[in-house]
């Protein structure tokens, strides 16, 4: 059996807003993950706490629009397989409104 992680919406920081390398389950009381970097000898490096917050940040953004992107982009699979199989066919409408489905998915991952 495949294990499940943990619901989504994922958070950065801790239940006090803080330490941004902290990634949170959407409770905010539970932590799933803390961002750190790795070096050689162990010593930080000067930008590292910058760094993890952007890995921190991206991780977030990346899992909480995962399902939203899938959801996409199997609409637009089933859309075009049904206008194919029935019509033979994509009309400029229906590739609009598909663009727009991809382009909000996108819109809202990137934010």
């Amino acid at each position: 059996m495949k294990a499940k992680h943990t619901p989504t919406p994922w958070k950065q920081g801790d239940e006090r807003g803080a330490n941004w390398t902290k990634i949170l389950s959407s409770s905010g009381h539970r932590p799933i993950a803390k961002i750190c970097s790795i070096h050689a000898k162990g010593n930080r490096e000067k930008d590292d706490f910058t760094i993890e917050q952007a890995n921190a940040e991206h991780i977030v953004r990346c899992v909480n629009s995962h399902d939203v992107l899938v959801k996409a982009l199997k609409h637009i699979q089933g859309r075009i397989d049904t206008e194919l199989v029935m019509f033979g066919r994509i009309d400029k409408e229906d590739v609009r409104a598909l663009y727009g489905i991809a382009e909000q998915a996108l819109k809202d991952a990137e934010e």
